[in-house]
C-alpha cells in the first residue's frame, strides 16, 4: 500500500499502536483460556 509522505508517520504509529492492542488482546485471551481450561479440568497442569 502506498501512502503520502505526511501520512506516513500517522499510519505508521496507528499500525504500532493496533499491534501493541492486539498483542494485549491475544495475551488476555490465551490467559483466559489456560485458566478456564485449568479449572475446568485440574488434572491438566501447564
Amino acid at each position: 500500500m502506498l501512502y503520502k509522505a505526511s501520512e506516513t508517520i500517522e499510519e505508521r504509529l496507528k499500525t504500532l499502536r493496533g499491534v501493541y492492542v492486539y498483542k494485549i488482546v491475544l495475551f488476555v485471551l490465551a490467559v483466559a483460556l489456560i485458566a478456564y481450561v485449568a479449572i475446568k479440568d485440574p488434572a491438566k497442569k501447564y
